[in-house]
């Protein structure tokens, strides 16, 4: 799981930073989907409460984090992926809680950057 998630998020992240707004009929938009960040969130959490490595959480949060990150305004497929995640997952409360949870300085900074982008790029924050 850690080996894939490291990977969603390089595929990504190279895409994020590819210079240019996401295609909408690309692959990788699959990896924004609202299920695919749910399940991401859902992973970040059972590693953090069964005390699993921390990495795996940190790659987690980086997902979700290059998954609602958009350089470039107007880009749906994100507002969409951050909408879900702050309604519906009640994400920001999670990441609260999971700070508390955790010693993880690397995974703690992950979480803090997903929630600043989200109280900066979420409209209506």
């Amino acid at each position: 799981t850690e080996k894939n998630l490291m990977r969603w998020y390089i595929q990504v992240y190279l895409e994020r930073n590819s210079g240019s707004p996401s295609n909408s009929t690309s692959p990788l938009r699959i990896l924004q989907s609202p299920k695919t960040l749910e399940l991401v969130l859902n992973i970040l959490t059972w590693m953090v409460d069964e005390a699993k490595k921390t990495n795996g959480a940190r790659y987690c949060a980086l997902f979700l984090f290059y998954a609602t990150y958009s350089p470039f305004p107007g880009d749906e497929t994100t507002q969409l992926g951050m909408k879900h995640l702050i309604t519906q997952l009640s994400f920001p409360k999670t990441a609260i809680e999971i700070l508390c949870k955790t010693d993880s300085v690397a995974l703690a900074l992950s979480l803090i950057r997903n929630l600043h982008n989200m109280a900066v790029s979420f409209e209506g924050a």
